[in-house]
Parts: C-alpha cells; structure tokens; sequence
C-alpha cells in the first residue's frame, strides 16, 4: 500500500476490503471519508466493530460486480482468496484449496457504487480494489461508464496469472488502466504464495 499522506485525499473507497489489514494507516490519515466495501458478512461486522470510534468510517456489507444478480461469495479455506467467481487457477497452484461454504450476498454494480458514493468531482479520491477476480470487471465497468476518472489514484491487488475463472491477469487489466491515462508507479510481487 503506497503511502497515503503523500497525496491529499478526500474519499478512500476499498473494495475487498476484508480484515482491512491497513485500517490503522487509514485511521492515521486526514482522509475525509473512508468506506470499506466487504461482502464477507464475518468480515463485514468485524469492521463495523473495529470502525465504530472513527466518524470518517464507513462498512458497506457489499460485493462490486458487473454482475450483481443472484452474486455468490465462495468461501475458501484460505479466506484471502474468496471471491464471486471459481478459483480455477488457483486449485491448480494449490491443490488443497477448498470450498468451505458459497451463499449469496447483496452485490452493486460498480455504476451503483458511484451513485451511492456521491463523490465529488474535482476533488482527489483513492480506489483499493482487493477484490479475487472481479478486479477486471471493476475497472472495465467504470472506465466505460468514464467514471474511473473520479479517482487520481489507485491500488489494486491482481495476479500476474489468471487465477479466477473469467478474470484477466495484471498485464491485461494494466493496459487496461493504461488506456486510460493510468500509470504504474509501483509494484510489490514479493509475496510468495501469491503469484
């Protein structure tokens, strides 16, 4: 995660955010207002507990999908790796993945995020995107919306594989961004587990 105070932040919205591993790097921050977006329903309410001393915080209990109807959170039994989509991919880096639960959760479309954000235009805004496999999807939807354009910055967790059934692999979904005035100014691929 880049360093957040070397940019003037107003609204930081983090798709995936799960157990939000940098919520104390946020909280530390002058950033206006944070949204933490977490269909994991677990996951969800642990970040309401954790958030419920910081005003400029706010939990959506939600997944972001070009595909919102009938979305399906498939739990794994290594919880980073849950997503809407199967890990095809993944089970062949790692045999002993599992499915240990799927249900339904309430998606919006990255369009219906926008609306309900309410971002202000003109002003710098921040988009996290941890979201297995539907990163892509994402961004594709709100670049062709000419809605990714609210956002000076962005971080996105992707692998440099196709891991997820449908999902595109970093050097896609970079030009992607490149073709919309996006740059890569960082990258970390020093975690070995995840490729």
């Amino acid at each position: 995660m880049q360093d957040l105070e070397q940019h003037a932040i107003d609204t930081l919205v983090h798709i995936g955010a799960g157990s939000c591993q940098a919520l104390s790097e946020y909280s530390a921050t002058q950033i206006k207002r944070i949204v933490l977006i977490e269909p994991n329903p677990t996951l969800a309410n642990q970040l309401r507990k954790a958030t419920i001393s910081h005003p400029s915080l706010e939990v959506w209990e939600l997944a972001v999908t070009d595909t919102p109807e009938n979305a399906a959170l498939i739990e794994y039994n290594w919880p980073e790796v849950s997503s809407l989509r199967q890990a095809s991919g993944l089970k062949k880096l790692f045999p002993g993945l599992k499915t240990v639960k799927s249900h339904n959760v309430a998606a919006i479309t990255p369009k219906q995020m926008i609306e309900k954000l309410e971002l202000t235009a003109n002003q710098p805004h921040h988009l996290v995107i941890e979201a297995s496999g539907e990163e892509g999807a994402i961004i594709k939807a709100l670049a062709d919306s000419q809605q990714l354009e609210l956002f000076n910055t962005l971080c996105i967790t992707a692998p440099t594989q196709e891991l997820y059934d449908g999902a595109p692999d970093s050097e896609q979904l970079l030009h992607e961004l490149r073709e919309h005035c996006f740059d890569l100014t960082d990258s970390d691929q020093t975690d070995p587990d995840f490729p």
